[in-house]
């Protein structure tokens, strides 16, 4: 059986071709509205991916290592686990590294070809100590796959810098055809392009990065992470990533029970946040910490003469954000302050999921406990109607 997170265009393109083979497909996403016919829906993740001999994760960059985490608990030795999220080597890495516990195998998996319109038949890169696994699980189903080392992040990065010079390439003849109509010489200008590309590849260029504009606009900026991880300066990645965010439809605002769905996810799987807090004076304070999601609450640590300690301890409340500008996730809660050795269990989860641990630390260390009392979340300003998913410690319906 496979199972797959993520039920969108490229999940749900695999999930009809797996079914069409006759491969029993189990499917999981936070959009209950995504459904493909012959895949049996699950009700959470966990419950995906349970029993499940292949495990493809197909839910984006931003997504990958939250996903992974959701569901890790539920990996045995048996499984394949597959990422086929477009990302950098480092998200790819650290994927494995949440998956290696387990026992299963990780396969990095880097889709050369827009997934609708192949579905099975993209062609694929594969690394990773899974990468054989894969190759013999979907190559008799028509996939082309070509596996390389046994190092997750190898074919991403190979997916990624080939993406650097092909959207690139089409960042390129897209600004200069739409100057080239501004100045009243589209017609001639593609001729000139079309003595160095010729014609289908320039109309693929073109239309694929109109219809696929989202996704790429996240390619793009995991391109521009991996050459930044390498040393170089992302000039191209990061203007490309540009000219295709214009091209970018706004995304329409996320239903409720999406939004709350995203949100948990990113509480349960993101381990970096903006910790605001304020003294007897009304003097701000912000600084970034590491959490865990655990027993319903959000819990750092920090050395307890540290402002953040003092403040929050003295005010019995907190605000903190996980996210960027346009994927905010705002908490606020009432602060409860846990020496060390006053909860074990807690202490086992926030050091395996920071990889830090206050306890072998010679500065005396606190663990700041934030009940959530309010939880908002918004992307655009299209979705800050609905924000509020929490109220009075209560989620809302």
């Amino acid at each position: 059986m496979v199972a797959l997170l993520g039920l969108g265009e490229a999940g749900a393109a695999l999930a009809a071709d797996l079914v069409a083979a006759g491969v029993e497909t189990r499917g999981w996403d936070p959009d209950e509205r995504r459904a493909v016919d012959g895949v049996a829906r699950a009700e959470s993740a966990v419950d995906a991916v349970s029993g499940a001999a292949v495990v493809l994760s197909v839910n984006g960059q931003s997504a990958a290592l939250a996903a992974a985490r959701s569901v890790a608990v539920a990996l045995g030795p048996a499984q394949l686990y597959a990422d086929l999220n477009t990302a950098s080597a480092g998200v790819k890495r650290e994927v494995a590294a949440e998956v290696a516990p387990s026992g299963a195998l990780f396969a990095d998996v880097a889709l050369l070809a827009p997934v609708p319109g192949n579905g099975l038949r993209t062609p694929a890169l594969v690394s990773g100590p899974g990468a054989p696994r894969f190759a013999d699980v979907f190559a008799p189903l028509g996939m082309p796959v070509e596996t390389l080392g046994d190092e997750p992040g190898e074919a991403a990065t190979r997916k990624l810098l080939r993406s650097v010079f092909m959207k690139g390439l089409a960042a390129a003849a897209i600004e200069s055809l739409g100057a080239g109509e501004a100045a009243g010489c589209e017609p001639w200008l593609r001729e000139q392009i079309l003595t160095v590309l010729d014609e289908p590849l320039l109309d693929r260029l073109l239309s694929g990065s109109r219809q696929h504009a989202v996704r790429r606009v996240d390619e793009m900026e995991a391109a521009a992470a991996l050459v930044a991880e390498l040393g170089l300066e992302p000039n191209v990645a990061h203007a490309a990533a540009q000219v295709l965010a214009r091209l970018a439809p706004p995304a329409p605002p996320r239903p409720h029970a999406r939004r709350k769905a995203d949100t948990l996810a990113r509480l349960r799987g993101e381990v970096d946040c903006w910790v605001a807090s304020a003294d007897e004076n009304g003097d701000a304070y912000l600084v970034p910490l590491s959490f865990v999601w655990h027993d319903e609450a959000l819990t750092v640590a920090t050395p307890r003469a540290s402002r953040t300690a003092r403040n929050l301890i003295h005010a019995g409340r907190a605000r903190v954000t996980l996210g960027p500008t346009r994927d905010v996730v705002v908490v606020d809660g009432t602060v409860e302050a846990l020496r060390l050795g006053a909860d074990s269990a807690l202490e086992e989860a926030h050091a395996h999921a920071t990889g830090f641990d206050p306890r072998t630390e010679r500065e005396e260390y606190v663990y700041l406990r934030i009940a959530p009392t309010g939880i908002q979340a918004w992307r655009e300003a299209n979705e800050l109607a609905g924000r509020q998913l929490m109220r009075h410690g209560a989620w809302l319906d």
